[in-house]
């Protein structure tokens, strides 16, 4: 299983913690494109860390999408992003 580790600041860490927000976006580039991609076609998992600091969460990953995503979820208006759509929680 691989893993992908993001850090995230603190408004968006809670809400996933809480289970509020169910996916995160990520700038649709070329890096992170090539960052993921490899994620697409296995079970992955991702840790997402409270900014740089040792608080993680982990969650597999249930789907990637590149799309328009919410904007109260931080997604930009009008911008296609990577979506990373979170099953469950693994801690």
């Amino acid at each position: 299983m691989k893993r992908l580790h993001l850090p995230l600041n603190q408004e968006s860490f809670n809400k996933v913690e809480c289970g509020e927000q169910t996916e995160v976006y990520i700038t649709f580039n070329t890096y992170w494109y090539n960052k993921i991609e490899p994620l697409i076609h296995e079970d992955s998992i991702v840790v997402f860390s409270y900014g740089y600091t040792n608080k993680k969460i982990s969650f597999l990953i249930k789907d990637i999408e590149i799309g328009y995503g919410k904007s109260e979820w931080g997604a930009p208006k009008k911008e296609e992003v990577i979506i990373l759509k979170l099953e469950r929680r693994l801690n």
